[in-house]
C-alpha cells in the first residue's frame, strides 16, 4: 500500500513538472525547428514567423543557421526579439554565404512594406540580405525599405550585410529613440540610412557603405551619383555617429528639416569619398553639428563641393581634424546664416579643373578658420558681400594667402604663416633621406634597393618612379620656373623622360586635370654603365599632387630606371 502511495505521488510530481516545463516560454529557438528550408527556392517566409512567434511577449532569440532564405513577402521581427543569423562581424560578398535573406517582394515601386521591420527592443543580427531580382547594374529597379522600425524605442542593427537594397534602413519613417547601428556593411543604391523622429540619443557606428555589389557598370555609377543619399538626418537629438565610410555617393551626409524638426550631434571619424557633396546641411539645430576627424572627397557630378550649407541653415557647423583631398572644385561653399567653424583641418586639392575657384567661400553667415594648413597657392578664400563675420587666423599657407574679401561685416586675418621652400632634395635608398621631396611607392610605380655601379639606388619594377615636392616650392604655380636634377645610372638602352604636374591647360592626358603628366623632351640611355645627371628646366610648373598623388614621376617604357637621388630648385 505505501509502494502504490509513493508511485502515486510521483506520477503526480512529474506531471506538474512537465506541466510547468511547457508553461515555461521559450528563450531560444531555430527557425529550422519550424520548417524552414534555406535552398533558396522554397517560400520560408511562414517558419521564420511561427519560429518567432513561438518566443510569445517575454521575447528571446531566433536562430537562422547558414542558408539561403527566400521570404516571399517580409517579415516582423516582435518587440524584445532577436533574429541572429551566424556571423558575428560584418562580412563583404556573403550573398550566398552563412545566413543568407533573399527579399523579392514589391519590386518597381518604393512603397509597401519594408522587408523586415524592428520593433521596441528588436534586433537583426548577423544576416545577409541579398535582391537576387536586382540583378541588372545597368537599370536599377526600386524596392520598398529593407528595415524599418515601425515605431518604439531601441531597434538595433547588428553585425549585418544588405547587399544591394534600393533603400537600406528607415529609422525615421516612425519614431525610432535610441537606435542603435553596429557593423552594417552594403551597398544602398538609392538610399542609406534616414534618421527622423529620434527625441533621444540615436547612435551609429561602424557602417562601410561600399561597392560590395557592383561598380563596373558605368550606368550604375552614373545613378548613384544622381540620385543616391548615404545618410539623411532629420530631427535627431544628440545623434551620435562613430567610424562611418561611404563611396560613391551624391551626397554623403545630408542633413535636413522634417515635420519633426532638425539635427544635432557628434560626428566621429566619418568619411565620403568619390561623393558629389561630401557633407550637404539644409538645416540644423542651434547646438549645431561636431565633425571632428574627418575626410572627405568630392569629386563627382557638374560641380562637386566637399561640404555645403544651403540658405536654408540657420544652425552652427563645427568641422575640426578633417582631410580635404581629391579633385574638388571647392572644398566649403557655405550660404547658411550660422557660422562655419574650421579647426587644424588640412586643405590639400581644390580647383580640379584651373578656372580660379575658392578652397573656402562664405556667401553668408559666420566663418571662423583657425590652425588650418592649404597646402597649395592659388585662391584660398573668399568672403562674399553676405558674409556678416570672418576670423581667419594661425593658419599655415604653402603660397601667399589669396583671401577676398567682399563682406562689410567684422573681418579679422592675421597671425597666419606662410612657408618659404625654394628647393629640396632626395637620395633613394633604404630608407630614402630627402628634405622637402617625397617618393611615393605604388601599384604603377614600385621600386627595390639595390647597389650598382658602387652606389645605393632605387631601381623602377615597372615604368615610373613617382615623387611629390613640398607644395610650397612651386606653389600651385605661383613659382611655375623649376629645375629638377636625375642622377641614374645610364644602364641599358632607351630613353627616360618626366611627365610633371603643369599649369599648361593644353595637355589633356586626364580631361578632368587639365595639364597633368606633361611630358618633357627625352634623354637617351646609352648604356655606359656609369652615374650621370640629367637636368630638366620645367617653365610651367604646378606640383598640386595630380600626377596620381605626386607632382611628376621618371617613365622609362624601355629600361628600369636606377636612380641615386633627385635635387629641386626653383628656376630663374
Amino acid at each position: 500500500m505505501q509502494r502504490n502511495w509513493l508511485a502515486i505521488c510521483f506520477a503526480l510530481t512529474g506531471v506538474s513538472m512537465m506541466t510547468q516545463a511547457q508553461e515555461t516560454p521559450l528563450s531560444s529557438v531555430s527557425v529550422r525547428d519550424y520548417g524552414a528550408v534555406g535552398d533558396g527556392t522554397t517560400d520560408d517566409t511562414a517558419a521564420f514567423t511561427a519560429a518567432m512567434a513561438a518566443l510569445g511577449t517575454a521575447g528571446g532569440v531566433v536562430h537562422v543557421p547558414a542558408g539561403r532564405y527566400l521570404i516571399a513577402t517580409h517579415i516582423d521581427i516582435p518587440d524584445h526579439v532577436t533574429l541572429e543569423g551566424v556571423f558575428t562581424v560584418p562580412t563583404a560578398w556573403t550573398q550566398n554565404l552563412g545566413s543568407t535573406l533573399l527579399a523579392v517582394e514589391g519590386q518597381g515601386s518604393e512603397d509597401g512594406p519594408a522587408f523586415i521591420s524592428l520593433g521596441t527592443n528588436s534586433v537583426l543580427k548577423g544576416i545577409t540580405v541579398f535582391y537576387p531580382d536586382q540583378n541588372d547594374p545597368a537599370s536599377i529597379k526600386p524596392y520598398p525599405w529593407c528595415v524599418a522600425c515601425r515605431g518604439g524605442d531601441n531597434p538595433s542593427i547588428v553585425d549585418c550585410l544588405l547587399v544591394n537594397p534600393y533603400s537600406a534602413v528607415d529609422f525615421g519613417t516612425r519614431n525610432s529613440g535610441r537606435h542603435y547601428i553596429r557593423g552594417l556593411y552594403g551597398q544602398p543604391l538609392r538610399r542609406g540610412i534616414f534618421v527622423d523622429k529620434c527625441y533621444d540619443v540615436g547612435r551609429i557606428e561602424n557602417v562601410h557603405f561600399w561597392p560590395f555589389w557592383n561598380w563596373q557598370e558605368p550606368r550604375l555609377q552614373q545613378f548613384m551619383w544622381e540620385n543616391a543619399e548615404a545618410l539623411t538626418f532629420g530631427r535627431t537629438d544628440w545623434e551620435y555617429v562613430f567610424n562611418v565610410f561611404v563611396f560613391g555617393y551624391g551626397v554623403g551626409y545630408r542633413f535636413v528639416q522634417t515635420e519633426s524638426g532638425a539635427c544635432n550631434g557628434n560626428f566621429l571619424g566619418i568619411g565620403a569619398d568619390a561623393s558629389g557633396q561630401a557633407v550637404r546641411v539644409e538645416q540644423c539645430q542651434g547646438m549645431g553639428l561636431l565633425i571632428t576627424n574627418g575626410e572627405f572627397v568630392a569629386m563627382l557630378g557638374e560641380d562637386p563641393i566637399s561640404v555645403v550649407t544651403t540658405s536654408t541653415c540657420t544652425g552652427d557647423v563645427s568641422l575640426m581634424n578633417c582631410a580635404f583631398w581629391g579633385p574638388s572644385r571647392q572644398l566649403l561653399r557655405h550660404e547658411g546664416t550660422g557660422t562655419v567653424t574650421l579647426t587644424g583641418c588640412n586643405f590639400r586639392e581644390w580647383d580640379s579643373q584651373g578656372k580660379g575657384r575658392p578652397a573656402l567661400e562664405a556667401l553668408g553667415g559666420s566663418l571662423v578658420v583657425q590652425g588650418c594648413n592649404f597646402t597649395k597657392g592659388g585662391n584660398h578664400v573668399v568672403l562674399g558681400e553676405g558674409a556678416v563675420s570672418a576670423a581667419i587666423v594661425g593658419n599655415r599657407f604653402a603660397a601667399e594667402p589669396h583671401i577676398e574679401n567682399r563682406s562689410e561685416g567684422g573681418v579679422e586675418i592675421g597671425l597666419n604663416a606662410v612657408s618659404r621652400v625654394v628647393s629640396g632634395e632626395i637620395t633613394l635608398g633604404g630608407p630614402n633621406r630627402g628634405r622637402n621631396v617625397m617618393q611615393w611607392e605604388g601599384a604603377d610605380c614600385g621600386t627595390e634597393v639595390k647597389e650598382l655601379a658602387g652606389r645605393t639606388c632605387r631601381i623602377a619594377t615597372g615604368m615610373y618612379i613617382l615623387f611629390g615636392v613640398d607644395s610650397a616650392l612651386a606653389g600651385d604655380g605661383a613659382h611655375p620656373a623649376v629645375v629638377i636634377e636625375v642622377d641614374y645610372l645610364d644602364e641599358g638602352a632607351g630613353v627616360f623622360f618626366l611627365e610633371y604636374d603643369s599649369t599648361d591647360e593644353t595637355v589633356l592626358k586626364v580631361a578632368e586635370r587639365p595639364g597633368a603628366f606633361k611630358g618633357t623632351e627625352p634623354v637617351e640611355l646609352t648604356g655606359s654603365g656609369e652615374w650621370r645627371t640629367a637636368t630638366f628646366r620645367l617653365p610651367d610648373a604646378r606640383f598640386s599632387d595630380r600626377c596620381n598623388g605626386g607632382d611628376f614621376r621618371i617613365t622609362s617604357p624601355e629600361a628600369h630606371m636606377a636612380v641615386s637621388a633627385v635635387r629641386v630648385r626653383r628656376g630663374e
